[in-house]
């Protein structure tokens, strides 16, 4: 199924992307404020394709123009990021657990019957901190607050870098099975959901994702992702 909805080119992002957190989002369960932003002019730069058999498709290893950085059909991104270059692509660089994390804001897009491919690289000396998470996880929301300290109101994801065995090599990983996320779910008011309201919850509405999140959950170290690439489910 082709993506209908036609993206703008608004991107307001940091001239220097070096954010911690998100931008007034949390980067895992716990929240953080974020600095006040310095937003480059918008670009032309175009690194995304929509239609046919490619589907939707974020370059990071083009993301980079002149001083600024520049990702079109996005409308902010916000990450403690490292580097972006034509090597690499995007850099997140994680000291601590549940620390690293990038998001990208989009107008409305429909990926409900879409897998995505992500195509990333893990440096020697990545670890996982803990026995519970021993992957990355790619988070697909459908609704956030607007003001605030950000929760996720409406979030699906899938796992990827499961407790990887190589390293310094790039690896492609197919995220298709995406289910719903509690943990950071809140209810209208902002209050964490009840036991009730999480038997009720039903996660990302898949055809309204506003933004999409590379978590690292409990990973420590760098990891470089090249590209995203939403296509059909076959």
């Amino acid at each position: 199924m082709k993506l209908t909805k036609r993206i703008s080119k608004g991107i307001a992002l940091c001239a220097t992307l070096v954010i911690i957190g998100w931008g007034g989002v949390t980067s895992c369960s716990n929240g953080s404020d974020d600095p006040e932003e310095q937003k480059p002019p918008v670009t032309d730069n175009d690194n995304s394709q929509t239609g046919g058999e490619e589907g939707l498709v974020f370059d990071f290893t083009n993301a980079v123009v002149g001083d600024n950085v520049s990702i079109n059909k996005v409308t902010y991104c916000s990450a403690k990021v490292s580097s972006f270059s034509q090597e690499n692509g995007l850099t997140l660089t994680v000291d601590n657990s549940w620390e690293g994390a990038f998001k990208i804001s989009t107008e409305s897009l429909d990926l409900s019957d879409k897998k995505c491919i992500i195509e990333y690289k893990i440096d020697n000396g990545w670890e996982y901190t803990s026995n519970n998470g021993t992957k990355c996880l790619l988070q697909l929301i459908s609704k956030e607050q607007t003001s605030g300290e950000y929760k996720a109101i409406e979030l699906s994801q899938g796992d990827f870098a499961n407790d990887p065995a190589t390293t310094e090599s790039w690896q492609k990983a197919t995220v298709e099975n995406i289910y719903k996320n509690d943990w950071d779910a809140v209810n209208e008011s902002g209050d964490k959901l009840s036991d009730t309201e999480k038997e009720e919850y039903t996660g990302a509405d898949l055809t309204k994702i506003v933004a999409i999140k590379i978590n690292t959950t409990d990973g420590k170290g760098t990891i470089h992702i090249k590209s995203l690439k939403f296509v059909d489910k076959q």
